[in-house]
């Protein structure tokens, strides 16, 4: 149920996310487990990317740049790798989670070492020894999409209309699947260890960071659609 709450909450925030990009903080979510933390680092860090991308386009992009407009640009241009650069970090530092989080799965064939992180992630608990650095990763993870998230440009400029219905923006955050993760994770008990270990991992999948070239990207029926309008 916690996790159908959480859904409902982070989608009730999508038309007011480009005035207040704290409505997916990812350190709220720790109370709720690991994969509510890790859907709502995937949904903070695309939205941002997203709403930067498009104001930098809006921007500060033209289609015949003079050299004035590069160097008028150019702090914007800078800011943007910066996100990108921040992005990218939090990027690897899920997958490196999630990567070495099915190894240590499936070496014991249980679900010990998801049931331990998931419980420091609450603040229930200490990582026993073997598992410490998993928080290091944490930390990483923490510390770029905070920065990230501070991240803007200079200027009282515009924000791009943010949420459109069908748009690509809904189609990169994929926030609807939240709801399932924790019901898929409580009912695999009754299955066999390996089936709860798949089961698990699959979930976690799903809350892996798109590549930036795919945030943007209008899914293919879009593409069909507008091809056949033409």
């Amino acid at each position: 149920m916690r996790f159908v709450i959480l859904a409902i909450a982070l989608v009730s925030a999508m038309p007011s996310y480009a005035q207040d990009l704290s409505a997916f903080k990812p350190e709220n979510q720790k109370s709720l487990g690991l994969a509510a933390y890790l859907t709502s680092v995937r949904a903070s860090a695309q939205g941002k990317m997203i709403f930067l991308t498009k104001q930098y386009q809006s921007n500060f992009v033209k289609d015949t740049m003079t050299p004035g407009d590069v160097i008028a640009s150019a702090p914007a241009t800078a800011q943007l790798k910066k996100a990108q650069e921040k992005y990218l970090a939090i990027k690897v530092n899920v997958d490196i989670l999630i990567n070495q989080l099915a190894v240590d799965m499936y070496a014991k064939n249980n679900l010990r070492a998801y049931k331990k992180l998931d419980q420091c992630i609450k603040g229930k608990g200490d990582l026993p020894d073997q598992l410490k650095p998993y928080e290091k990763v944490i930390e990483a993870i923490d510390t770029n999409v905070e920065e990230l998230m501070e991240i803007k440009f200079e200027g009282n400029l515009p924000n791009p209309t943010f949420f459109k219905e069908g748009g690509p923006e809904l189609a990169a955050l994929d926030l609807l699947g939240i709801a399932e993760l924790g019901y898929t994770i409580l009912n695999e008990e009754a299955k066999r260890r390996t089936q709860k270990v798949t089961s698990v991992l699959g979930v976690l999948e799903k809350v892996r960071l798109k590549d930036t070239t795919e945030l943007l990207a209008k899914p293919k029926e879009k593409e069909q659609e507008e091809k056949d309008d033409k």
